[in-house]
């Protein structure tokens, strides 16, 4: 998708002591809204940033963190009854709130930027007639601003108020900072050499590299509404390989020598499987071509590279049919039930007597259907009570694309240890009809039969990775093979 305009990405700084993480993410539900609705409109994308937001790196934590401070050009403030720790032993400022504001003050009265809002949370009455050091110097703080008469602010009571302000704050200075590009385009065609080349807001092309891995995420989740699995999987990536460089730099200098070296140490370090290093591969080769797209950079560097991947060939995709025999000894030795015949509901039902012997139960049926119907596992634990036909030995299966099929159960003894089953699973008070249910009386998850193969091939000294997706590749195997 290439874009019709420019996007241009607004920093904004917000700063506050820890007792405000409610009032915080409301801002940045806030700003999320924004990005949604006005601001792509505009031109803009919001790239809110606190102190929770920087990464971490060598020397003095304030200072990385004023560093990002110094890359906004809105501050929005916010405190209540902390004022916060000091930042060093030695600094000349009570805290890191403290810090930020003076810094982007200071800053503001020798650039005019960034332009700055405080919002005061109220604090009781009764906290203020005992007030205790901190809250001191926020009362402090607050006549200072109101003696200085140069930062206007606002106070709120509730945390959708702040929402709210900080809403209205951020639409207005986006506004505001559209309003002043169509002055300029004006202003350039009535005289081309009098065109106003303020950076107030950076494109995307001068972006750094930290700063167009935010664009490029922002850009997956709502214009291509990737699935939040891509999204985590991109998110990770991204962090790995921006922490191999320095963050900062602008993207326009990345070269394909340099991502080069970085995977080739990947691979050296053998610290990532070559599949999780095919996977960060085509994740900044995608954020690459992106940028090329939008017309911010000329060439791709990611182009050209051969890493020659070797991917290790899957795991073996069916079981012999001696491990098999293997499982199905284990699960029965583990319920107790060898030797126990399948038809004899009695004897099975007194084996069962807590939630964790139900647990083993299941296990043995699952294992059961597995090897004899060569089921899916969400076709598996999609079965509900109503769908078993114990009479006519068969079941009621919903497939992808909700079409109903009927598969039959091998015999009679398929049929007892399913009534068996039926019978028993009240211990774990199910308020549902599915057939297959955890201790909790839950319904089983394809992720919880995973877990209970897994652990069943293990305990039968199985050294490979066992999945249910196997059994369809083994051939199936009647439950009259049953253990001896």
């Amino acid at each position: 998708m290439i874009l019709t305009q420019e996007i241009k990405l607004v920093r904004v700084f917000l700063a506050s002591p820890g007792d405000l993480a409610n009032e915080r993410r409301l801002a940045y539900d806030a700003v999320t809204e924004i990005n949604k609705t006005i601001a792509k409109r505009l031109g803009y994308m919001v790239d809110l940033v606190a102190w929770e937001d920087t990464a971490p790196g060598a020397g003095r934590p304030q200072a990385i963190i004023n560093k990002d401070l110094d890359s906004c050009e809105l501050f929005i403030g916010i405190i209540w009854k902390k004022w916060g720790t000091p930042p060093d032993n030695e600094g000349i400022f009570s805290s890191g709130f403290e810090e930020e504001f003076e810094l982007s003050f200071l800053r503001r009265k020798n650039t005019g930027k960034p332009e700055m809002a405080m919002y005061f949370k109220q604090v009781a009455s009764e906290i203020l007639a005992d007030p205790g050091d901190d809250l001191k110097k926020v009362l402090a703080f607050k006549d200072k601003l109101i003696k200085g008469k140069a930062i206007l602010f606002n106070e709120f009571a509730e945390p959708s108020i702040f929402q709210r302000y900080v809403r209205e704050k951020i639409t207005e200075y986006l506004f505001s900072l559209r309003d002043a590009s169509l002055q300029t385009q004006d202003e350039a065609h009535v005289k081309p050499s009098a065109r106003n080349t303020s950076n107030a807001t950076d494109t995307i092309s001068s972006l750094t590299l930290k700063d167009a891995r935010t664009s490029f995420l922002h850009e997956c989740e709502v214009t291509w509404k990737l699935s939040e699995h891509t999204i985590r999987a991109y998110k990770r990536a991204l962090a790995v390989f921006c922490s191999e460089m320095d963050e900062h730099t602008a993207i326009k200098n990345i070269d394909s020598n340099i991502i080069n070296n970085i995977f080739v140490a990947y691979l050296r370090d053998g610290k990532a499987s070559h599949s999780t290093i095919k996977l960060r591969f085509a994740c900044i080769n995608r954020l690459f071509n992106w940028m090329v797209e939008e017309g911010h950079i000329a060439l791709n560097p990611v182009d050209g590279i051969d890493l020659e991947l070797k991917i290790p060939t899957k795991v073996r995709k069916n079981i012999p049919y001696e491990d098999l025999v293997k499982m199905k000894k284990t699960a029965y030795s583990e319920l107790g039930a060898v030797g126990v015949q399948i038809c004899d509901s009695d004897s099975l039902s007194n084996l069962i007597a807590s939630k964790r012997d139900f647990n083993k139960f299941t296990a043995v049926v699952v294992l059961e259907l597995l090897i004899s119907t060569e089921l899916f596992v969400n076709e598996l634990t999609a079965i509900k009570e109503e769908h078993i036909d114990l009479d006519e030995l068969r079941l009621k299966i919903s497939g992808k694309g909700q079409r109903d099929r009927y598969i039959r159960l091998h015999n009679s003894k398929s049929a007892a240890l399913i009534k068996c089953y039926k019978d028993n699973r009240h211990i774990t008070k199910p308020d549902h009809s599915y057939l297959l249910v955890t201790s909790r009386g839950e319904k089983s998850s394809p992720q919880f039969i995973r877990k209970l193969i897994d652990k069943l091939a293990t305990k039968a000294g199985i050294t490979y990775k066992v999945t249910p997706a196997m059994f369809r590749y083994s051939g199936k195997m009647s439950i009259t093979d049953g253990p001896d």
